[in-house]
């Protein structure tokens, strides 16, 4: 029984470590066709924060958003970089 809670667990951890190295792949490559500086650091900083559940996508959308800002030179611009993120979130398992 003990064994058939780790493989589970293992499991899990494994589909939840794949879908969000996809989000961070799929955010970086957004963010590089929308010209941001670093796509790849802000798709591992997407990948990484996604473990932490609710506050993860939001922490990342903010970032994004500051990010944007010292990109872009107006805030409706900005707001690219987070909206991009959000057409990804549905990739997370409930």
């Amino acid at each position: 029984m003990i064994q058939q809670v780790v493989d589970a667990t293992s499991i899990y951890i494994g589909t939840i470590t794949l879908i969000n190295v996809t989000l961070g792949a799929l955010t970086a490559l957004v963010l590089w066709q929308l010209g941001m500086d670093s796509p790849i650091m802000w798709g591992g900083i997407v990948a990484v924060l996604n473990f932490i559940p609710y506050l993860g996508p939001i922490g990342s959308a903010l970032l994004l958003f500051f990010g944007g800002l010292m990109t872009f030179p107006d805030v409706w611009s900005a707001l690219l970089p987070p909206s991009s993120l959000s057409g990804f979130i549905w990739l997370k398992p409930t």
